[in-house]
């Protein structure tokens, strides 16, 4: 009566699968029955597939519903986004390639993006970004997927070649290769490393 399954996630021991208008959760007991199921949330399901991911902190799942975002930590749920922001987002979203979005978390910035094609578009190019804090910004994207993981780079600047003086120098002191986001953007033929530098593609970007 839920739909089909359209995507699943473990959280803590457990693992949940997420239907159309439903999601479920199964937790391992052993025996005959092997899984004990439940339903978590009778009556809301995920958007699309790939539309659901661990928040950052890995304590919660974060995911798009039909007209909502929502966070749940396997036992209460709650809105991401108040209810004039919801229509706003909800209506922008292309009725016919909706299916196309997706979501992910950006771990070291505390951040969740969920990209969507607007009206007319097949493919996503506006992301809205929301901060576990509460803060959201939107802003236009090229992006298809994305892969998350070790991600090998080298920097061949030391001390003695670094040019700019402290007020301009953007590099951070240390950088982590773990838990790398590598976005796809099949238009542009390119691979893009997330949080390298302050431009876009060379080119710098707004959000709002």
């Amino acid at each position: 009566d839920s739909g089909f399954i359209l995507d699943g996630l473990p959280l803590a021991g457990r693992f949940y699968v997420y239907k159309q208008s439903a999601v479920w959760t199964f937790r391992f007991v052993g025996g005959q029955n092997i899984f004990s199921s439940d339903t978590l949330l009778d009556t809301v399901g995920l958007l699309a597939t790939r539309c659901v991911c661990l928040a950052p902190g890995g304590k919660k799942h974060v995911f798009a519903s039909q007209d909502d975002i929502l966070q749940h930590d396997g036992t209460n749920a709650a809105s991401m986004l108040d209810k004039k922001f919801r229509r706003y987002l909800f209506n922008q979203i292309d009725t016919q390639f909706y299916t196309n979005s997706f979501m992910f978390a950006n771990q070291l910035y505390n951040e969740v993006f969920f990209c969507y094609p607007q009206h007319g578009s097949q493919f996503p190019d506006r992301y809205l970004l929301i901060k576990m804090d509460g803060k959201i910004f939107e802003g236009d994207c090229s992006w298809q997927a994305v892969g998350s993981g070790i991600v090998e780079t080298s920097d061949t600047e030391t001390w003695a070649t670094a040019s700019s003086d402290w007020d301009s120098d953007i590099d951070p002191w240390s950088t982590s290769n773990r838990r790398k986001n590598v976005l796809v953007a099949p238009t542009a033929t390119k691979f893009f490393l997330q949080d390298s530098g302050v431009l876009r593609d060379t080119v710098a970007f707004l959000a709002t």
